[in-house]
């Protein structure tokens, strides 16, 4: 029995050691664990302390936005990208999307050479000018005038050596006037060989006018085109435009009749007054 007690308190001292250490270790890993939010605690404060300061830099923002002079003061200065929301806008700023060569307000004067594309008796050429004023970007109207010089065609001639029917028998255009309402809905830009961007207007024209015939009498004239603006400068601009007269002539000895010529002319333009709002 003695050795029976002798072992059996040998093993309850091991037990009692084992549980001592067992509370220690633990005791110092929730010391630990106390520390440590101890340690955390300040940075948290400090969390805080750095949000306050940026409201603080915001609200800053909002009233320098409320006094432009402010504004530019400290952005002259440079306080950091915090003044950059401060920048005023400046004044005079093109809108890429915008036309290059503003119209609305502003004159056209138009010259170039025409030739009718649709006579297979004649050949006729001349001088076309035109005369513009534009409201806004998108209308206007022109004044145009066309005088065209005729030479026969070598199946005008055959015509009369063959079938004794004279070319004077047939109507040709001297000259045309009239005026159109011009409509520009399109607009863009395009690339010259990869070297230059080029910007351009589409328009269409519609207008009465009356036109001058030899060999005949001439009359009322129904004129409708389209064409396009491609611009140099902000005050010159190459132009081109397709063109349909619809016309009513009386040859010479022959009832009246209708007439279409379709016509192609190509030139310059020139823009006035000088642009200066854009």
């Amino acid at each position: 029995m003695t050795d029976w007690s002798l072992y059996r308190g040998l093993q309850m001292r091991r037990i009692a050691l084992i549980i001592i250490f067992a509370l220690n270790v633990f005791g110092h890993l929730a010391y630990s664990q106390d520390d440590q939010s101890i340690l955390t605690a300040p940075d948290t404060k400090e969390d805080v302390s750095e949000v306050d300061m940026i409201e603080a830099e915001l609200q800053k923002s909002r009233d320098k936005k409320k006094d432009p002079a402010a504004a530019a003061k400290n952005s002259a200065s440079g306080e950091g990208l915090s003044s950059l929301v401060d920048l005023a806008p400046f004044s005079d700023v093109s809108v890429i999307q915008k036309r290059y060569m503003p119209k609305t307000g502003r004159f056209q004067i138009f010259g170039g050479l025409i030739g009718i594309v649709n006579d297979p008796w004649f050949t006729s050429l001349g001088l076309s000018l035109k005369l513009g004023y534009h409201f806004t970007e998108v209308w206007g109207i022109d004044l145009n005038y066309i005088n065209l010089n005729t030479s026969e065609r070598v199946a005008a001639k055959e015509l009369y050596s063959e079938h004794a029917v004279a070319p004077s028998s047939l109507v040709t255009v001297k000259s045309y006037s009239g005026a159109d309402l011009t409509w520009t809905p399109i607009y863009g830009k395009i690339s010259l060989s990869n070297h230059r961007i080029i910007p351009f207007d589409m328009y269409f024209a519609a207008g009465p006018g009356v036109s001058k015939v030899e060999n005949g009498t001439g009359g009322s004239t129904f004129h409708a085109g389209t064409g396009q603006i491609f611009v140099l400068s902000k005050s010159q601009a190459f132009r081109w435009d397709f063109s349909w007269n619809f016309m009513n002539a009386q040859p010479t000895g022959r009832p009246a009749q209708n007439f279409n010529n379709l016509s192609l002319t190509i030139g310059y333009s020139l823009f006035f007054p000088e642009a200066n709002y854009r």
